[in-house]
């Protein structure tokens, strides 16, 4: 199966708070095995965190190998 790579473009609204667009994302009812499942969570994790600590730009956030 294929690696899952997220793209997120880090925003702030014009309210000030943060959110993202993310790219990459299986559509829903997608079939992942455990090991997808996992690097999917700690991509979206990591993105949560880089978003809350004020990151803007584009970021990748590849499948751990």
């Amino acid at each position: 199966m294929p690696t899952i790579q997220l793209t997120v473009e880090h925003r702030h609204g014009r309210d000030g708070k943060p959110y993202m667009l993310i790219e990459g994302l299986p559509r829903l009812g997608a079939e992942l095995d455990p090991e997808q499942a996992q690097a999917l969570g700690r991509q979206l994790i990591q993105a949560a965190i880089d978003s809350r600590q004020g990151e803007r730009g584009t970021r990748h956030y590849p499948a751990e190998d």
